[in-house]
């Protein structure tokens, strides 16, 4: 045997090799002793090993707890009884804080967000401010929705019905009746040497006075800025549109007969110069387009005084002062008879008496007359906004020639009715004591009105 670390020869039963001490005790023990060698070595019995059974390991599971006991609710009594009524001095004695002043409204602006309450009917009638601001969530848990604020001032400022078709219908009236008088109404041809030929326009007929053309032209106004303040909700301007139109349908009757009086007149005078020898041959005269256009405007007006019906009912405000109604009906009536009390050897027939015009004449200003004094009567009795603007617009011609006449305005101004008893053609003293009264009772009872009530 050899060392296994310096390869040195070894001895049997040598401990340590020589050469390096190594031990080399297991390679050097004795040999075993010599006897049979049997021939399959014996069978030595290997022990079986079992496998190690594992087990989980145990987990100890708390118990669950009982569920907590839920006291039961305290039982309601079935009726409770009422608080006693809080007396109002203790509300009276309650400090209250001014209320800050709102900011202006626009009456066309429209609130378009915001936490604003819904308001009831009553607050969006009148115009009060919403129950909760803008910006502020309500307190009742309800969603607002945006709304549009009527103020106050123009709680009732309300168009009302049949307002645009009014407002339409009366400019067109207003409109053609000014180009009916700035037109020809009467053309007069001949060869006959008379001072009649030619055109004629509204204030070239004498008999009715140089200031028909502005009378017209206040008729006009009335009627188109009524009409469009109409869609505004103004009721009195819906009366006043109304009794304008009114008013131009016995003036267009005057015109009727002015202009035969003036044909005939005139064909009178070429037969007279041509039996004098002055010549002459034919006599024509026609009725020209501002005449027609007139007309047409007298029945326009007419039916806008229809419309204007519509509105002459309630209008959701107090009625006026019924006294003052009947003071204004009262002075509507002598406005209008103040001009039939004859003077200077006149006598009252004289007011119905066709001899000295023509019959169209007579008929247009015993017209314009009950005109004056059935719309002031029945306006002014009517006690409300409507009724006081179908008093004022009845009466708008026969105002401007009180108002041309007593101060002499134009050449030759006509007194209220194109006709006066007096010598130098004023109106009578009772016709201006009436047309006073009932302007006055007009602003009197329209600034006097009550106020409408704020649920």
């Amino acid at each position: 045997m050899n060392c296994p670390t310096c390869s040195a020869s070894l001895e049997t039963g040598q401990k340590f090799c020589i050469q390096c001490g190594a031990n080399v005790t297991a390679l050097t023990l004795p040999a075993p002793p010599a006897g049979p060698v049997s021939a399959s070595p014996p069978t030595t019995a290997i022990p079986s090993v079992a496998a190690p059974v594992v087990s989980p390991p145990t987990v100890a599971i708390a118990p669950v707890a009982a569920p907590p006991t839920v006291a039961a609710p305290p039982t309601v009594p079935a009726a409770i009884a009422p608080l006693p009524p809080v007396p109002s001095s203790v509300f009276d004695s309650l400090p209250t804080a001014a209320p800050a002043p709102a900011a202006p409204f626009d009456g066309a602006a429209t609130w378009t967000g915001g936490w604003d309450a819904q308001p009831s009917v009553a607050e969006t009638l009148t115009g009060v401010q919403p129950r909760v601001q803008a910006g502020e969530r309500p307190t009742d848990g309800t969603i607002a929705t945006p709304f549009r604020i009527v103020p106050a001032t123009d709680v009732l400022a309300i168009p009302g019905r049949g307002s645009t078709l009014l407002a339409a219908v009366a400019a067109i009236a207003g409109i053609a009746v000014v180009i009916g008088a700035l037109f020809p109404m009467l053309t007069i041809e001949t060869d006959a040497p008379i001072p009649d030929v030619g055109d004629y326009k509204i204030n070239d007929f004498t008999t009715l006075g140089t200031g028909v053309l502005v009378g017209f032209v206040v008729a006009a106004l009335c009627l188109i800025g009524g009409g469009l303040m109409a869609t505004r909700g103004k009721r009195l301007a819906a009366g006043l549109a109304a009794g304008a139109g009114l008013a131009i349908v016995p003036v267009a009757i005057m015109l009727l007969g002015t202009i035969d009086l003036v044909s005939k007149q005139g064909e009178n005078n070429a037969f007279l110069a041509a039996g004098a020898g002055a010549g002459g041959t034919f006599y024509r005269a026609r009725q020209d387009v501002g005449l027609f256009v007139v007309l047409g405007a007298a029945v326009i007006g007419l039916a806008a005084l229809v419309v204007s019906l519509v509105q002459s009912g309630n209008d959701g405000r107090p009625r006026l002062n019924l006294a003052l109604g009947v003071v204004g009906a009262m002075a509507s009536l002598v406005a209008a008879a103040g001009q039939m009390i004859p003077a200077n050897g006149a006598a009252f027939s004289d007011n119905f008496h066709t001899g000295f015009s023509d019959t169209a004449v007579v008929a247009g200003r015993l017209t314009l007359i009950a005109v004056v004094a059935l719309a002031g009567g029945l306006g002014f009795l009517r006690s409300n906004r409507w009724g006081i603007g179908l008093a004022l617009g009845g009466a708008s011609i026969w105002i401007w020639q009180w108002v041309s006449s007593l101060a002499t305005l134009g050449d030759k101004p006509a007194a209220p009715g194109f006709l006066s008893f007096d010598a130098n053609g004023k109106p009578n003293v009772v016709t201006t004591i009436g047309v006073i009264v009932m302007l006055l009772t007009a602003v009197v009872a329209v600034a006097t009105a009550p106020k409408p009530r704020v649920a």
